[in-house]
């Protein structure tokens, strides 16, 4: 057996268990901390008396015993109370100190002095030592000048002190050995003991403030991109309504007014945290029906429940009840469980909001709002409640949020002298249960109506299955190029279809897996995607578009809320050919989209001609160029074949007849049917030219059956008949 299992293993399960037994909510780890070294320093002191006091009863020392008695006895009290007490440790520990050493002293007076105390004087020098721990300076002075006193006066007095009659010089000398031995070994292991727990404990104290900082790192990038996308909408729709005041301004205003509103909800949000924070946020109990006040809060987000087509119930044995409670706290307890489940809930699914009466010691209040949504994994749930926590999941991109809301609804809990649980089955629905406490000391007052409530529900984001709807472009024109959006904002595509639609072709998408399969099903000529949406984000759908031969020529535009540099990096790292930040402004996305449209026009000059291009380094040329050697390389090996056809070179390239047209078309501004007959007809030219063959024999060939037809086609190619090129 090595150190590690006889030392380090048994001291790491103590510390485990004595940290379970010590933990209450709310517990500070300081306190936790002092508590253990307290217990850890009396329980081995405590060995360390007892076998004193074993000793001196098997040498019939009585007058000895008769202290270790009362040590034991003092053991045996203070430890209990250790565990037991909340707070006042402090005070608790002075106490026990003060008294060890006024008896201590007293003792070692009885005994005839500091010569003839058999070295119990040390008992206090070790009881001192845990002094240290304290918070206060005022306690560690007095306890440090009470021992020195003690020391000295039982120095002062020694020659005027009587000692008792059966007293043994003998055992003086030997027990003064043994606690000076044993007494020396406890104040190493106390100090090492001490000094390891303030070791860790300043760790676990950087740990946390680095984690606290990285946590309010989150909280700001995240605020930030809350507050990127309603400002878009604001500034962007803004701008339009300047410059076209006629077209939709009550739609336009509308929204911008919507918008505006959650940026306010935004604002109060972070002014309730830091309320919260100075522990400086206000209460007002009133004694109301709080049923007929729920029912009310529920109605708000029926309208939006309906949009998405999810059952929005209400369930309660209770008509009415009068007890206290406060209006706004509860307010935002509520509408941030309902809103956040209506998010989470897809289409079809049921929210039912319940309440009852439990009966226990206190009768109490309970209210539990439930849903059908995705869920919550096992291993998240104790965190959720937590500041600055958000949930890492591809299904929640889309709601990211400040990491505020759950923790301020458990703080207004709180508040209100309730506790808020909550039960989750990832895939199935989660349940938040409230328990209140019952009362009825406020004054009565009618239930608030609030009207900001109402409209912060009216502003949350319309769900997309309703913007799929409201957003459905007009009748294509086929001459202007097909814009996909990707983007799970209904008023970011409002905005962007108004701004764009007399340019472009408008396709929508509401995320990135919808985006993916359109971008592969149209081929669009360009696309413009949001990086933080549900279902997969932006990232993850412009990877698998620039790594797929069949869309990697699409230029994609992130233009997203997330502005950061390192989100900037990774997206143009991935192959995004541009990066705009939210909010941005209208010349430079039109700029933008131009320039890309451009490079598509450098891309068409390049693989206009029959002969491939030289090898290029660009990486944006590379995905394009090894497109077109597979192309030419059916070609090389079919073009003598006279049934080549679309279908058949479909099957060779792996891509849809749709996927294939929109694909070359792009790449080389021809049909794939004119580019075979271009590279036939080059084929016929080179034969003429090189070989001995007759025109009909060349023309077989190249896979021409009818000869006028082929010298029809080659004179108006080349502007030369196939017997001119070789006169």
């Amino acid at each position: 057996m090595n150190v590690n299992e006889i030392v380090i293993k048994p001291i790491f399960r103590v510390n485990t268990w004595l940290n379970k037994k010590l933990s209450f909510p709310g517990a500070d780890q300081h306190l936790i901390q002092q508590k253990k070294v307290f217990i850890a320093g009396y329980f081995i002191a405590s060995i360390g008396v007892m076998l004193m006091s074993l000793m001196a009863w098997q040498l019939q020392i009585f007058y000895l015993l008769r202290f270790g008695w009362l040590l034991i006895g003092f053991y045996l009290i203070i430890i209990p109370l250790l565990f037991l007490i909340k707070k006042g440790i402090e005070w608790l520990c002075f106490i026990g100190t003060v008294w060890l050493i006024l008896v201590t002293f007293l003792y070692n007076l009885w005994l005839g002095g500091l010569l003839n105390s058999h070295g119990i004087i040390f008992t206090s020098l070790a009881t001192v030592i845990f002094i240290v721990m304290l918070k206060s300076r005022i306690m560690i002075a007095v306890a440090c000048i009470l021992y020195f006193a003690t020391i000295l006066l039982s120095g002062i007095l020694q020659p005027y002190l009587v000692v008792p009659k059966d007293f043994s010089p003998f055992y003086n000398v030997i027990f003064f050995t043994i606690n000076t031995i044993w007494v020396s070994g406890f104040m190493i292991i106390f100090i090492y003991i001490f000094i390891s727990q303030r070791s860790k404990a300043e760790k676990e104290e950087a740990k946390k403030l680095k984690l606290l900082d990285e946590a309010k790192t989150r909280l700001f990038i995240n605020i930030t991109h809350e507050f990127r996308t309603p400002l878009t909408v604001i500034l962007g729709l803004t701008e339009r309504l300047k410059v076209h005041p006629d077209k939709n301004p009550e739609d336009g205003l509308q929204r911008i007014e919507q918008n505006s509103r959650r940026l306010l909800y935004l604002v109060n949000q972070m002014l309730d945290f830091s309320r919260l924070e100075a522990g400086a946020m206000p209460i007002h109990f009133i004694h109301g029906d709080i049923i007929r006040y729920l029912r009310y809060l529920l109605e708000l987000y029926q309208p939006l429940a309906f949009n998405k087509q999810i059952s929005l119930r209400f369930e309660s044995d209770l008509k009415d009840l009068e007890i206290d409670y406060e209006p706004e706290k509860l307010l935002h307890i509520v509408s941030n469980l309902l809103s956040n489940s209506i998010k989470f809930t897809p289409k079809g699914g049921e929210i039912k909001l319940s309440t009852g009466l439990e009966y226990g010691k206190k009768t109490a209040f309970l209210i539990q709002i439930s849903d059908t949504g995705i869920g919550i994994p096992a291993q998240k749930l104790k965190s959720i409640f937590d500041r600055f926590y958000q949930i890492e999941d591809k299904t929640l991109h889309h709601t990211t949020g400040s990491g505020l809301g759950l923790a301020l609804t458990k703080e207004f809990v709180k508040l209100m002298g309730g506790e808020i649980t909550v039960n989750s089955t990832e895939g199935k629905g989660t349940v938040f249960s409230i328990v209140l406490p019952v009362t009825h000391f406020a004054p009565e007052r009618d239930e608030i109506i609030d009207e900001d409530l109402e409209n912060w529900v009216s502003s949350m984001d319309l769900p997309m299955e309703e913007a799929d709807n409201i957003l459905t472009s007009p009748e294509n024109n086929k001459e202007l190029p097909v814009l996909l959006i990707v983007e799970d904002n209904a008023d970011v595509i409002y905005y962007l279809r108004s701004l764009l639609e007399a340019q472009y072709n408008i396709e929508i998408s509401k995320n990135g897996e919808e985006g993916l399969k359109k971008a592969l099903d149209l081929t669009p000529d360009i696309i413009i995607s949001d990086i933080m949406m549900p279902v997969m984000d932006g990232f993850e759908m412009l990877d698998r578009l620039k790594n797929d031969i069949r869309t990697s020529h699409i230029p994609i535009i992130l233009l997203t809320a997330k502005a950061d540099i390192n989100s900037r990096i990774e997206g143009l790292e991935r192959g995004a050919d541009a990066f705009l930040a939210k909010p941005f402004n209208e010349n430079e996305l039109m700029v933008s989209l131009k320039t890309l449209i451009d490079l598509r026009i450098k891309l068409r000059q390049r693989y206009a001609s029959i002969r491939l291009p030289e090898p290029s380094q660009d990486k944006s040329f590379q995905w394009e160029d090894s497109f077109m050697q597979q192309v030419h390389k059916i070609l090389d090996q079919n073009y003598k074949n006279e049934d080549l056809n679309i279908i058949r070179f479909c099957k060779d390239m792996g891509m849809s007849r749709t996927q294939l047209y929109r694909k070359f078309k792009a790449l080389s501004d021809k049909t794939l049917n004119e580019y075979i007959r271009s590279f036939r007809l080059d084929k016929a030219r080179e034969l003429l030219a090189t070989t001995s063959l007759n025109v009909s024999q060349v023309a077989f060939e190249v896979g021409f059956k009818n000869l006028s037809h082929f010298s029809h086609i080659f004179y108006k190619e080349f502007g030369l008949n196939p017997r001119e090129i070789r006169s």
